[in-house]
């Protein structure tokens, strides 16, 4: 009976595998497109002053 329970137990965790790939994937893709988009706007955003500041 213990090796049918480890058995599934491993199989369990072999489901859950790809689903924590997949989570952490999304993370960091969600952490770069964050950044980008804080990076460019801080780029619009001094170009705005920096435009500002010439007028």
């Amino acid at each position: 009976p213990e090796e049918t329970t480890a058995g599934a137990e491993r199989r369990k965790v072999g489901a859950m595998e790809p689903l924590e790939n997949t989570a952490m994937v999304c993370t960091g893709l969600g952490l770069v497109t964050g950044l980008l988009c804080f990076g460019f706007f801080l780029l619009v955003w001094r170009l705005a002053l920096v435009k500002g500041d010439e007028r």
